[in-house]
C-alpha cells in the first residue's frame, strides 16, 4: 500500500466495452509463514472485482493486472459491512433490554433489526456502488483517478 492506494493482483477474468472483471486473490497476512503448511487456517480467498472505465483494446483476458483502490474505500466498507450493523444490532438490543427486561426478546429483536439494515444497504447497491471505484494500474490511469477525486 502506498500513498493510501491498496494493490491486489489479478487476472482478467472477462473483458467487454469499458468494463472488466478481474478475480483478485487475497492472502492473509500468514501466506510468508514457514510453518502455514502446519497450519490449519487457509484464508486464500478469491474475490470478483468490477473495473469500470477500461480499454477492451489494450486489456485482454488471462491478463495479469494489478487493481488499485483508496484506503478510505476500505474504511466506508468496513463501516457499512461492519461497524454500522454493531451499532443498531447494540443499539435496538439495550434498547429492548432497557424497555421489557426480557433478555430472549431482546437478542430476536436486535438481530432481527439487521434484516431491514441489510434490505435498505440492498436496495441503495447502486448508490454505493458509484462510490466504490477500482481501477487498474498502468491502463487509463488518470480518467479513473479523475472518477475516483469526484465520487470519493
Amino acid at each position: 500500500m502506498t500513498d493510501g492506494v491498496i494493490e491486489h493482483t489479478g487476472c482478467v477474468v472477462s473483458v467487454d466495452s469499458r468494463h472488466a472483471v478481474v478475480k483478485v486473490f487475497q492472502t492473509s497476512a500468514c501466506a510468508a509463514c514457514k510453518a502455514k503448511k502446519f497450519c490449519q487456517s487457509n484464508e486464500n480467498k478469491e474475490k470478483l472485482v468490477d473495473v469500470f472505465g477500461v480499454d477492451d483494446k489494450t486489456i485482454k483476458i488471462g491478463e495479469e493486472v494489478t487493481v488499485c483502490a483508496t484506503a478510505s474505500m476500505g474504511r466506508k466498507a468496513l463501516v457499512l459491512a461492519y461497524v454500522l450493523p454493531l451499532l443498531v444490532l447494540i443499539g435496538v438490543l439495550s434498547m429492548v433490554l432497557w424497555i421489557t427486561d426480557n433478555e430472549p426478546l431482546a437478542c430476536l429483536v436486535g438481530v432481527g433489526a439487521l434484516i431491514p439494515y441489510y434490505i435498505v444497504l440492498y436496495l441503495m447497491k447502486d448508490r454505493i456502488q458509484r462510490k466504490f471505484v477500482f481501477w487498474i494500474k498502468g491502463y487509463d490511469n488518470e480518467n479513473d483517478k479523475e472518477r475516483l477525486e469526484v465520487r470519493g
